[in-house]
């Protein structure tokens, strides 16, 4: 007589080794090895996949850049899961020509002039309240008023409770300096570092004499692309924009880290007292060379 036969569970001594891994294990080694190799290991059984897929989450939407080249081209978790992506961005990157929603937990709290599609950029911002580095590629006051309002801007970022600590304006062009005080300062006090990269010459004075009043830790300011290089030509830089004079010093105490450094066509500033020193000095030098008549 045949005996039926009894399928029985796998124990913890018969399950494989990699089965028999804990949960914080698992973790621990989706720190250490890439972001490729982690990926490839989701791919070994539904149990591997289950214990990294937090990590996984964490690691490769770590940065998320939204643009309108490819606005189809999702991974099939930002589908799945949106909130968990929304939560796990800390750095974000926008493009001006951003057209598509990405929506997040509940659609964040996001004011009626900002329903609809055209204001797809300020909507999705609201969805990632985790995010501490921002980078907008491509700011322009016509942009800023037909998709991403100043006024909403700050209603979106104090509801939604974000803070900023590194802000990124890259292509400024022909911005009028109280608008860039506007949105730099539409985030409160939590920017600490900031970086703008000029497309087009602006009212420099006007805009030096805006960032002082501003309490920033780090500042780095670039005019726009094609300068000249050659530092036997002082005064020339991109777009026969003026330069500052090269200057590279220490500010205050070396083991502290305040660091200044002015090149032709840029000025970078590591330091609260570094930040206070290079903007006096850009403004003595810009009223010298250029006093009111």
């Amino acid at each position: 007589m045949d005996l039926p036969i009894t399928e029985q569970k796998p124990t913890a001594e018969t399950k494989a080794p990699i089965e028999r891994l804990p949960t914080d294990v698992w973790w621990q080694l989706a720190k250490l090895i890439s972001l490729k190799d982690l990926s490839n290991l989701r791919l070994v059984s539904r149990r591997v996949e289950h214990e990294i897929h937090q990590p996984y989450i964490d690691r490769r939407f770590h940065h998320l850049t939204l643009n309108a080249l490819h606005p189809r081209a999702k991974h099939p978790i930002m589908v799945r899961e949106p909130e968990k992506v929304c939560a796990a961005v800390r750095a974000l990157t926008i493009s001006h020509h951003f057209q598509f929603y990405f929506p997040g937990s509940g659609d964040g709290p996001i004011p009626k002039t900002c329903q609809d599609e055209a204001y797809a950029p300020l909507r999705s911002l609201g969805s990632f309240t985790n995010v501490k580095s921002l980078v907008i590629w491509g700011i322009f006051p016509e942009w800023l008023d037909k998709h991403f309002p100043i006024s909403d801007l700050r209603l979106v970022v104090a509801t939604s409770n974000i803070k900023i600590r590194e802000l990124e304006l890259n292509e400024i062009d022909h911005m009028p300096v109280e608008d860039l005080k506007a949105v730099i300062t539409a985030f409160g006090d939590s920017v600490k570092k900031l970086s703008l990269y000029f497309a087009r010459d602006t009212q420099w004075l006007e805009m030096f004499r805006m960032l002082r009043t501003l309490r920033l830790l780090n500042l780095k300011i670039e005019f726009d692309e094609g300068r000249e290089n050659d530092a036997s030509r002082p005064g020339h830089a991109r777009l026969y924009e003026p330069s500052f004079p090269r200057c590279k010093r220490w500010v205050g105490r070396r083991r502290r880290g305040e660091r200044l450094i002015m090149r032709y066509g840029s000025l970078e500033a590591t330091g609260r007292m570094a930040v206070e020193a290079g903007l006096k000095k850009a403004i003595g030098w810009w009223e010298a060379e250029y006093p009111k008549p």
